[in-house]
């Protein structure tokens, strides 16, 4: 990748997919054992419920059939008859509930038994064939009633499983997010601080490199191998620009030495060709030839030195134009620094974000936790029906007792019920067991749920940490741009005093060529050729001063 912006950004993409693939698989969990949970409750529960009333139903009309055709006594037919009704309505809501065919076909015999007893028994027995009327309940009307009863039964315990395996299904999903959201989480963090160390190293290293080299280039340190290049992002681009600058930079001190020596060569040697000059006055028409192309060479190598300063000007100007474009790189890598740092603190706000979702999961388990309680409610509801099923046999057992011989029939009835009291009991009991290992594992869940959030604030604060990392870099590039401000203005006095000498040289052309033009007037004016040899004296020794501050400022660059 050819960015550091697209580095930033692949790196916090990254983090932020992890949170929000923890974040949905918290509420899928928390969603699929809703699911459960409300099948449970809305469906399972309340069709265990009616199979159990019509149970108790079925068995309270045998008992009150037989007690009237043992008896005779009209409340046992009226009980039946209400107890008939109120088995209607429960037939009405288990198939509004169920569709199940064999719900149907039990309760489509029960209504057949209830018929075969009103048609048959009673009229039987009403007509005065007692007989007959316990022939029928004994021979045709008990062994469809036991069988409506064990099909009852059977159902119960069907409805019984399927609640254990709902309740089974549930635990497992639990523990199974639980399970999935810690290493999520511990996966989350481990590869957020990977790739906040990685980031940040890809971005601190050469800048760390590029800092120090530029101190070294401002302590005039030009003899450095250049920095290598490792990418082609911005870094790599700001690096390829530090390495042209000391280049350029180095390049340009070792012309400008040169051609310092030279200009105060030459000023020494123009300085004593004025001496030579002044004292020889007197020999001035002797001489007049050699000076004529002593001046004529001097205007020469003064126009030589013009056309150097010239390229040595122009070539400053170029060395400056690129300490421009350094300082013009340093500023954009500051604006990438800050960019980045504006990039950290929306990951901040994204884990918070994520914050936000895991609190929500964890009220969602609680909500699961609250149903659950509903459902112990239920068993409590079924467990008090089974109490008083019981109480009900233990009445019928004593009834039949103080029947004798003719209560034998009712006692094995209230026998069965009794038995049937228990098995329900004994699946309440079950049934409770379950419901608590659900409140447990939702607990469980819960308290996970607190440490995946206890772990992304964790990775809130190391996200953080980094973003004050970033702070560092920029400052750190804020410096790195206030250097080369200053190698940039070193160069500027540099060109400043180049035009200087460019001008002094330019000025002992003139004054040469003046010279060459006066030489033949020398003669009739020998006090205005002393007056000249004293006015390039003067120019000699600015010309020498120039060169020897340029000479000092150039050498404390080592190169």
């Amino acid at each position: 990748m050819k960015s550091i912006k697209g580095k930033v950004l692949v790196a916090f993409s990254l983090i932020i997919s992890l949170c929000v693939i923890l974040g949905a698989f918290n509420i899928y969990s928390s969603n699929k054992s809703l699911v459960y949970s409300q099948d449970i409750i809305e469906k399972e529960l309340p069709l265990l419920i009616q199979d159990e009333k019509l149970l108790y139903n079925l068995a309270q009309r045998t008992a009150f059939a037989r007690a009237y055709i043992l008896y005779g006594d009209e409340s046992y037919k009226e009980r039946f008859l209400q107890y008939t009704e109120d088995s209607k309505v429960i037939q009405e809501e288990l198939l509004a509930l169920s569709d199940s065919d064999k719900a149907k076909e039990l309760i489509e015999k029960s209504v057949d038994w209830r018929t075969m007893i009103v048609d048959r028994v009673f009229t039987q027995y009403e007509k005065g064939n007692e007989e007959r009327a316990k022939e029928i309940l004994k021979n045709e009307v008990a062994p469809i009633s036991n069988e409506v009863m064990e099909g009852f039964k059977e159902l119960a315990s069907e409805r019984e499983e399927l609640i254990v395996a709902s309740g089974e299904t549930v635990i497992a999903s639990g523990k199974s997010a639980k399970t999935t959201s810690i290493i999520i989480s511990i996966a989350a963090v481990l590869i957020g601080l990977l790739l906040a160390l990685v980031t940040a190293n890809l971005i601190t290293t050469p800048l760390l490199k590029i800092r120090d080299r530029m101190k070294m280039v401002a302590d005039g340190e030009l003899n450095h191998e250049p920095l290598e290049q490792k990418s082609y992002d911005e870094m790599g681009e700001l690096t390829v620009s530090a390495n042209q600058m000391q280049k350029n930079l180095r390049d340009t001190i070792e012309k400008m030495l040169v051609v310092s020596e030279s200009v105060s060569n030459q000023s020494e040697d123009l300085t004593q060709s004025a001496n030579e000059v002044q004292q020889g006055s007197k020999q001035i028409a002797t001489t007049m030839h050699e000076l004529s192309e002593g001046s004529e060479s001097q205007a020469n190598r003064a126009a030589e030195m013009v056309r150097m300063m010239d390229d040595f000007t122009g070539r400053i100007r170029l060395a400056r134009l690129e300490g421009v474009d350094v300082a013009k790189s340093s500023t954009e890598i500051l604006s990438l620094t800050k960019e980045g740092t504006t990039l950290m603190r929306s990951s901040v706000q994204q884990m918070q974000c994520i914050d936000g979702i895991v609190k929500n999961a964890v009220e969602q388990v609680k909500g699961l936790d609250s149903q659950s309680q509903q459902i112990s409610q239920l068993v409590q509801v079924i467990k008090d029906i089974s109490n008083q099923t019981n109480l009900l046999a233990l009445n019928a057992a004593i009834e039949a007792a103080r029947a004798g011989e003719h209560g034998k029939g009712f006692a094995v009835v209230a026998d069965e019920v009794r038995k049937l009291a228990e098995e329900v009991t004994h699946s309440v009991g079950d049934i409770t067991n379950i419901v608590s290992a659900i409140q447990t594992d939702s607990k469980t869940v819960v308290h996970s749920l607190e440490d995946g959030y206890a772990q992304v604030d964790e990775g809130t604060k190391q996200i953080t940490l980094t973003g004050q990392t970033f702070e560092t870099i920029n400052h750190s590039v804020g410096n790195m741009e206030m250097k080369i401000q200053h190698i940039t203005d070193e160069l500027n006095y540099i060109s400043t005093n180049s035009q200087v000498i460019n001008q002094a040289i330019e000025d002992i052309a003139a004054v040469s060529e003046e010279s060459a033009a006066g030489i033949e007037q020398v003669s009739a004016s020998a006090q205005q050729s002393s007056s000249l040899m004293d006015e390039i004296t003067n120019h000699a020794s600015e010309l020498a001063s120039s060169a020897d501050l340029l000479t000092e400022q150039v050498r404390k660059f080592q190169l």
